[in-house]
């Protein structure tokens, strides 16, 4: 559908009229006829086709904006409804529509969904992804198999992590449209309490929807949506014919799919939660140089965009690590140069450069590659 008022966006009719909010009947009657003059067709006379189209539009918009705000019940409607709206304003008229902004979809009342509805967003998030489950189970089996993998078994693996992710991503925003709403956000990064933050937005989503299948009922029974297609004028007809019974077969059928959706979208945040887990146990780093023997030193090699970054790390006692004061920033950035690497080896300490994964907190990655360090050396 195209950009619908009431939903999509909401024409401010005292903007549109230059009145305050506040106005008396006399200031919006007379504001209404300054608008008719304003517009009258006389006026665009021997002017371009659109000009006139135009000015009759924004004289029908005048004419809406009168009747609405100069009958008392029509105008606290319409009040009440620009006191909590949170959407595009149109002070001209003109539909707005937000692309961005979460929004309820009106065709989820009235479109049958095909049993293959899931699976087609399915198949799109794994298109879009290039995640495959079957290859997937063999990379990881192959990672977890080992007790020491492989630089390359372990690259291929957190490859296959980020596809998995993206796919999660993909799939739980696709979910979301099938659950009746347009542009619903989906975070990129899904932390231990990713689950319970989704089952608080389902129950925000759940009022989005109830509010948005009684908002769309109401302007197809005004007249001002007009449903077109296969069934549309049977549609119209039964909402025209009894609201308040259409209200409970059309809400009764968007809160069917909500349901079915809703179990889908836990089942993605369950798993990128997991998989989140997962992409964190299988950070490292890679011993550059080639390094065998492991020391109770380390030097970190960071590169965050353009930057470099090094820090030193240490382990003292037998579980105690932490920053490695004693080396000097000055110190560690001479370690990207090989003959000044290979001399910190051979003093008896490490050098790894850290991998990088998109969606995952640096903190936590740097954290992760170094204690895996001190593991092996314990």
């Amino acid at each position: 559908m195209d950009a619908v008022h009431g939903l999509d966006y909401l024409i401010d009719y005292y903007a549109f009229l230059g009145v305050p909010r506040d106005a008396d009947g006399e200031t919006i009657r007379r504001a209404y006829y300054e608008k008719q003059k304003q517009y009258h067709p006389d006026r665009y006379e021997g002017l371009a086709p659109e000009m006139k189209q135009s000015a009759m539009e924004k004289s029908r918009l005048a004419a809406e904006a009168y009747r609405k705000l100069s009958d008392p019940a029509a105008r606290q409607a319409y009040d009440a409804l620009l006191a909590v709206w949170d959407g595009p304003l149109s002070e001209s008229g003109m539909p707005i529509i937000d692309i961005s902004r979460p929004r309820f979809r009106p065709e989820t009342l009235f479109e049958e969904e095909g049993r293959d509805a899931a699976a087609e967003a399915e198949s799109s998030a794994r298109q879009f992804s290039g995640h495959d489950e079957s290859m997937f189970s063999v990379i990881e089996n192959l990672y977890r198999s080992s007790p020491q993998p492989t630089p390359e078994i372990a690259e291929a693996y957190r490859q296959a992590l980020a596809k998995k992710e993206l796919y999660l991503v993909l799939k739980e925003g696709l979910t979301w449209r099938r659950a009746g709403l347009e542009n619903q956000p989906v975070d990129e990064k899904a932390g231990e309490d990713y689950a319970a933050t989704v089952e608080k937005r389902l129950e925000e989503a759940r009022q989005k929807v109830k509010a948005g299948a009684e908002r769309t009922l109401q302007l197809c029974a005004s007249g001002e949506i007009k449903l077109l297609g296969d069934g549309g004028e049977a549609h119209a007809r039964a909402i025209k014919d009894d609201p308040t019974a259409a209200l409970a077969l059309y809400q009764a059928k968007a809160d069917e799919r909500f349901d079915a959706a809703a179990e889908d979208i836990r089942r993605a945040a369950q798993a990128r939660t997991e998989i989140a887990a997962k992409r964190l146990e299988a950070v490292g780093g890679v011993y550059d140089p080639p390094q065998t023997e492991i020391f109770p030193r380390l030097a970190v090699r960071v590169q965050a965009g353009d930057k470099t970054v090094w820090m030193a790390f240490h382990l003292s006692g037998t579980a105690n690590v932490g920053p490695d004061e004693s080396v000097g920033a000055e110190e560690l950035a001479k370690l990207d140069d090989p003959g000044a690497a290979q001399a910190w080896i051979a003093g008896g300490a490490n050098i790894i450069r850290l991998i990088m994964q998109e969606g995952l907190e640096l903190k936590d990655q740097l954290e992760r590659a170094v204690l895996k360090h001190f593991e092996r050396l314990a």
